[in-house]
């Protein structure tokens, strides 16, 4: 997995994911994440329109992160699942705790209504 690019928009930062979440980068999200918090973003919205596959150790990396997250009082979620992704997500009930929008504008009308 390789991170294509992060942005600073508001209060959210958005990081763009490419390739297979595992064990071996999920590090580099982390730091992405401490950078958009740094830079006082509330929200983290992880962009994984060309995300692959997310091995199981990805998917506990993102509940954890998460968890950090809520702790900080900032909140994550991700956008653009592909299929074989989203349905892992639901076969584990993952989307119900971490929000999925299907894409950027379902997740900014969320936050109209927040």
């Amino acid at each position: 997995m390789m991170i294509t690019n992060c942005v600073l928009e508001g209060e959210i930062y958005h990081i763009y994911l490419r390739g297979t979440l595992d064990s071996t980068n999920a590090n580099a999200i982390v730091t992405a994440v401490r950078q958009g918090l740094q830079a006082g973003a509330t929200e983290i919205w992880v962009d994984c329109k060309q995300l692959d596959e997310i091995c199981p150790i990805g998917l506990e990396f993102l509940t954890l992160l998460q968890h950090w997250l809520q702790e900080q009082r900032k909140s994550l979620l991700l956008l653009h699942l592909n299929h074989t992704i989203m349905q892992l997500f639901q076969r584990v009930q993952l989307d119900a705790t971490l929000p999925v929008y299907p894409t950027i504008e379902s997740a900014y009308n969320k936050r109209l209504f927040i």
